[in-house]
């Protein structure tokens, strides 16, 4: 009898990583990212990230540097770092469903929320937007959502042919507009 509780926990350990494709998070309007977010800039992965143990060896983090290149709303410093869970320490690896991906030396819009010495993006990967160009060759803000289940206040899962897509025009003066309402209040 304790030999197949042993079996079962084993086929139960082995089978649930794989089930675990998304992390399920409330659908941020842009309203919503503006109001929590405590600065927003157009920045690029400056360095790969570092990745160390947490306490106890049980998680791994990792640190990302970025540079600012335009900043929308709020202030901060010139570089700044971000730090995840998830990453690489030896033959271990973590992986973090939701939490943004970066890729050096690519411009990308982000909400940042400070987080003690460092920025974390808001609401996962729904604070960073990626610049595409769209079918027509035009120059668009893609909101950037892989790995994430989002839901919407009335509980049901939204897909990801619903991200945001702007133009940065139009996200940048929205944002301002936002930022100042939110300053005022």
């Amino acid at each position: 009898m304790l030999r197949l509780s042993y079996i079962g926990f084993l086929v139960v350990m082995l089978i649930l990583p794989v089930m675990a494709e998304a992390s399920v998070c409330l659908r941020l309007s842009f309203d919503n990212l503006v109001d929590q977010a405590d600065w927003v800039v157009v920045a690029h992965l400056e360095t790969e990230g570092v990745s160390v143990w947490g306490p106890k060896h049980l998680r791994i983090f990792t640190t990302y540097r970025f540079k600012v290149t335009e900043q929308i709303a709020g202030t901060g410093p010139e570089v700044f770092t971000i730090v995840q869970p998830g990453g690489r320490m030896g033959h271990w690896q973590q992986i973090v469903k939701g939490y943004p991906s970066f890729q050096k030396s690519v411009p990308v819009m982000m909400f940042l929320r400070q987080k003690g010495a460092s920025f974390q993006v808001v609401g996962l990967s729904q604070g960073l937007f990626s610049f595409r160009k769209d079918e027509l060759g035009q120059e668009v803000l893609h909101q950037e959502t892989q790995g994430l289940s989002l839901v919407v206040p009335n509980g049901y899962a939204t897909s990801h042919d619903q991200n945001m897509v702007l133009t940065p025009a139009f996200a940048k003066k929205k944002i301002k507009e936002l930022w100042r309402a939110k300053e005022a209040s």
